[in-house]
Formats: structure tokens, sequence, C-alpha cells
């Protein structure tokens, strides 16, 4: 893969290695230490008024903070797979052909301006989150500890509050989602420059022969270090899918309960909303090519013309065939998996959420 290409850069630098900087880490490792701190005292306080009506008021924006708290976690054990696998890629010196590597780099700076797009959008949210309101009291469980546990020092802690709210939006839209975009953006690449060889393969016998050993042995690395990716990343699905149900339950009781608070709410509801729309579209997206990927390669294998083919060939081609038949999955349960069908879904479940809210609150 082009080192230089500059696209790639951008992702490298906002992706991997601003998450290697000693003091970027120093300061993850400090802002998780501290609102751990804070989730436990909110716990304690959820325990001691015992109300609903507390705990619905504040349950969105504690396990806003649970869900960013998992996406540090998770950054720190899967940031290894992740830079070494994509690093392990880079290194392949195998041939390119031209005419895919224009088609992709066109496509890479597609994605980059997605990059830059989904990483503005959530700074302007946590920038909307940051700036003070007359209601914050009302809506940030930070607020109430700060008050109960830490009054002379109560300003100073929710400004600390609010500051560290900006890393955290920023992690937790390059973990997960982004970090899938990028590990599959050098998986595609490898991908479809194979399928390209395999379309093309011309020549007597010998030739044929010394073409498909060529790409089957790359499919296989390929292929190995696609599903290498997978199974790390699908560790985190169980977690990343419970917090994310809790929470949208939350968001969608307190948006019936606490209607007269989001008088001025609206604009960070509407800008989180569009940058969770965005991620979730980066997600879906990501996965469905993952899956579009296995059909092409198993269509261009399908489709040769391997009639006239020396024995041996034919057996080195049923097993090229044998390979492709798994197809690649991000999968969240056994019949579940992330693609374009799982977004659409997620989708109609938020609504018929709020459906059910608007008719009970009826």
């Amino acid at each position: 893969m082009d080192e230089d290409n500059k696209c790639l850069k951008i992702w490298q630098i906002f992706v991997i290695d601003i998450f290697e900087v000693k003091l970027v880490k120093k300061c993850l490792i400090f802002f998780t230490v501290y609102f751990i701190f804070f989730l436990i005292l909110q716990v304690l306080s959820f325990v001691r008024k015992a109300s609903v009506n507390y705990f619905v008021q504040f349950g969105p924006t504690f396990f806003i903070i649970v869900y960013l708290i998992l996406c540090i976690v998770t950054l720190y054990f899967s940031s290894p797979l992740i830079v070494a696998s994509t690093k392990y890629m880079r290194s392949w010196k195998v041939p390119v052909n031209q005419q895919w590597k224009r088609q992709y780099d066109q496509n890479l700076l597609l994605v980059t301006v997605y990059l830059v797009v989904t990483l503005s959008l959530g700074m302007i949210t946590a920038f909307f989150y940051v700036m003070p309101t007359e209601q914050d009291k009302q809506v940030f469980f930070e607020n109430d500890v700060a008050e109960a546990y830490f009054p002379q020092w109560q300003n100073f802690v929710i400004w600390l509050s609010k500051i560290g709210f900006v890393p955290l939006t920023y992690i937790s839209i390059v973990q997960p989602s982004l970090r899938i975009v990028y590990g599959w953006m050098h998986a595609k690449f490898h991908i479809y420059n194979c399928l390209f060889f395999l379309k093309n393969m011309t020549g007597d016998d010998r030739e044929i022969a010394r073409s498909l050993k060529f790409c089957l042995r790359y499919h296989v690395e390929i292929t190995l270090i696609v599903r290498k990716i997978l199974r790390g990343v699908q560790i985190y699905v169980l977690p990343f899918q419970i917090v994310g149900t809790v929470l949208i339950a939350n968001v969608a009781i307190y948006y019936f309960w606490f209607q007269d608070v989001l008088t001025d709410q609206y604009l960070r509801i509407f800008s989180l909303g569009i940058t969770a729309f965005t991620i979730l579209f980066g997600l879906a997206q990501s996965g469905q090519a993952i899956e579009d990927v296995s059909d092409n390669v198993l269509d261009v294998l399908i489709n040769l013309d391997w009639c006239d083919w020396s024995e041996s060939n034919k057996k080195m081609y049923l097993m090229f065939l044998v390979n492709t038949q798994r197809q690649f999955k991000m999968k969240y349960s056994e019949d579940i998996s992330l693609n374009y069908k799982m977004g659409v879904e997620m989708v109609k479940t938020f609504f018929s959420i709020i459906s059910v809210m608007s008719r009970l609150q009826k």
C-alpha cells in the first residue's frame, strides 16, 4: 500500500498516532479515573435517594459516561491488534494494479471527507455540551454530585467534568467506529487488488498456475488478518450492545418524563442525533462492505473460465473456491450482523420506543 498517500496519513494521525502520544495517554488515564470516581459517587446517590424520578433524571448522562469509559477501555485493549494488523498489511510487497489503485485513492478521499465531517460534528456536539445553560443542574449528574460531595469546589469540579467531556467525545467517535473503517480500508485495498489479478489471468497452464498460487496465498493472508481483526473487535460487541440499549431506553424515557427541562437543550439533542446517525452510517457501511467483498470474490471465481485448465490448476481453483465459502461478517449475535439491515433496524427500534412512550404519555 502507498505509504505516501496523504489521505491515509490523515487517518493514521487522527485514529492511531494521536493515542500513542504520552501526554494524551496520561490525560485519558486521568479522566478515566476521574469519571469512574464520579460514577461511583452517583451510584451511591442513586442508592441513597432510591427515587425513580431521580434515576430517570440523571440516567441518560450517567450511561453516556459509562459508554465513554467503555470506549476508552476497549481502545486500550484493541489498539495493539489494530496497529499491528494495519502495519503488517502496509508492509506487504505485492504488485499493485494501477487501475484499482486510482479507484481506491478516489474512494479513500471520500472516506477521508467522512472522517473530517464526523470528527467535526462530534467536536461541535462536545462544544454545545460544554457551554453552560440554566438547566444543566437538572441534566448532568456531575453537577448534582459536585454540589453534594464537593460544595466548596463545585464550580471547579463541574468545569473539569465539562473539559473532560471533549476528549472522551473524540474517543467515542474513533473507537470503535472510525477504527473499524480504518482497518477495513487496508483490507479492502488488498482484497480488490487480488480480485484484479484473478479477473485478468491469461496464458498457458504454467502462467495460470503461477497466478493462481500467488492469488491463493495473497487471499489466505488477507483472510487470516481480516478474521483476526473481526474476532478481536467482536469481543467488545456485547458490552457496547448492552450499554447502548440501556442508554437509548433512558434517553427515550427522559424525553417524555422531563419535557419541560428540554426547552434549551434542543441544539444539544439535534447535534448529538446527527453525530450518532453519521457514526451509525459509517459502521453499517463498513460492515456491509465487509460482507459484499466476500460475495465479489466468490462471483469472480465462479465466472472464471476454468474448464480448459489442467487438473492441478482445477484442484487449486477448487481449494480457492472452498476458502471463499465462509463470508466475512462482523456479528452482533448469531443472527445479527453489522450491516445496512442492522442500521435500519436500529433506527426503527429507536422510533418504536419513541412511539410507545408517546402513547403511554397520552
